[in-house]
């Protein structure tokens, strides 16, 4: 098996779905040693902000000295993104390697007759089975979906358990109220250890968090809106004092990212209390060096373009609030793309008042929606309006409309990042 054959291989069991429940895991990485249980873990769930907290978190500890794991999803340009170690990519050769031996494994456990791992649980067990061979001090380890019935929690005991900010997504899996999402993200809280969550919650997520945490013996952790105070925001990042710490700088923008520079702050403050040597200088110097794709990322200069992940209903919430706050009287392109199952009409409707031109796409997905539906949920919205058919269509589109005083953003789908990035690359290579 080579590196081609062993991608082709992952993204051929997508056919295999996604299951609910942890028996295929267990027993996929029972069969390779349990390589989890020779781990320690920081455990993050949550709707949105999951990869930036965790990127926050893996960077401290990088600079603190500690061989970091890092387990995120989905990629955003290469499948190797999702497996890191301090900040790297897991080779082609090692994922190769690792791939190798899984499938043998997989192969003995279909032809005894158990079900076939889906995608993430042996994306999963993957990245398990790297860590531990690479004797990782610690792993941030990301949920996929949900928390309770993720592959990722089969691990037992991490040293904090973090729930980010918790909104409406997925809900064909984890139910249609916030208290029934929060509930499914809390099944990574486990008993006695400690819980550190995002920043004004809803209040009924907040109590969902509080009873579980009081059931399972796991002390709560927040760091106070009312203790998070920032100096200085605009598109190059922020300043702030959050939980004690003053004048923390992080290059990711937006009043969200500051609330999850703070979550991951109070995570690394839990961990120092449990041993760890981490100083305020470090959290300090790891905040402002991390980096994380497709959040606000300034993918061209001239004209501006910006792209962002935002892809659900609480995403775009804090997209436009960060618009608002941020272009300081630019005008706004809009170019949106999203997928058939979300909820495209009440994300768009968020834009109101926020894009001076809207152009909506079809993005290269089998699951997009199109870009004539899209604009079917903007009639509303009192602004410029162009559809398009493709990614390179809406930048050719919004590069003729762009100047000096406007700002390009490209939202709704981290699903397009690649497609954005891919026609800016051709683009430079003609110029």
């Amino acid at each position: 098996m080579n590196y081609e054959e062993a991608l082709k291989y992952i993204t051929g069991t997508k056919k295999f779905g996604t299951k609910h429940g942890l028996d295929g895991i267990k027993r996929l990485c029972e069969r390779l040693g349990n390589p989890e249980k020779s781990l320690s873990f920081v455990h993050v769930a949550g709707t949105n902000g999951k990869g930036s907290t965790s990127v926050y978190i893996a960077t401290v500890l990088e600079k603190a000295g500690y061989k970091t794991g890092l387990f995120t999803s989905p990629f955003i340009y290469e499948f190797n993104e999702r497996i890191k170690i301090n900040n790297e990519n897991i080779s082609d050769d090692e994922l190769t390697e690792v791939m190798t031996e899984l499938k043998s494994v997989i192969d003995k456990l279909v032809d005894e007759g158990y079900p076939h791992p889906t995608e993430f649980e042996i994306i999963t067990s993957m990245a398990f089975l790297y860590f531990n061979r690479k004797k990782c001090d610690i792993v941030v380890l990301e949920v996929g979906l949900g928390g309770r019935f993720d592959s990722t929690n089969i691990i037992n005991n991490p040293l904090v358990s973090v729930i980010c900010r918790v909104g409406y997504d997925h809900m064909q899996f984890l139910g249609d109220t916030l208290d029934k999402i929060a509930f499914e993200k809390c099944g990574i809280i486990k008993e006695g250890r400690p819980v550190v969550i995002y920043p004004c919650q809803r209040d009924e997520v907040k109590k969902t968090v509080e009873e579980i945490s009081r059931q399972r013996n796991a002390r709560l952790i927040m760091c106070e809106p009312e203790n998070i105070v920032i100096r200085k925001s605009n598109l190059d990042g922020a300043i702030f004092d959050a939980c004690g710490i003053c004048a923390a700088e992080t290059k990711l923008c937006g009043k969200h990212q500051v609330y999850n520079a703070a979550v991951s702050i109070a995570v690394l403050q839990e961990l120092r209390r449990q041993g760890f040597n981490i100083t305020d200088e470090i959290i300090k110097e790891g905040i402002k060096s991390a980096r994380w794709p497709a959040r606000m990322e300034r993918l061209n200069e001239n004209p501006c373009l910006i792209f962002d992940g935002a892809h659900n209903i609480d995403g775009i919430e804090c997209f436009a609030e960060s618009v608002k706050s941020l272009v300081n009287n630019k005008s706004v392109i809009v170019i949106i793309g999203m997928v058939k199952d979300k909820e495209y009409g009440r994300c768009i409707r968020e834009l109101n008042g926020i894009a001076d031109v809207l152009i909506t796409t079809t993005l290269e997905n089998p699951r997009t929606e199109t870009a004539e539906n899209l604009m079917s949920e903007a009639l509303h919205i009192d602004c410029e309006k162009y559809i398009t058919h493709s990614v390179d269509e809406a930048i050719d589109k919004a590069f003729s409309l762009s100047n000096e005083e406007s700002i390009i953003f490209a939202v709704g789908s981290l699903y397009m990042a690649g497609e954005v990035k891919l026609k800016l690359e051709k683009m430079r290579e003609l110029f």
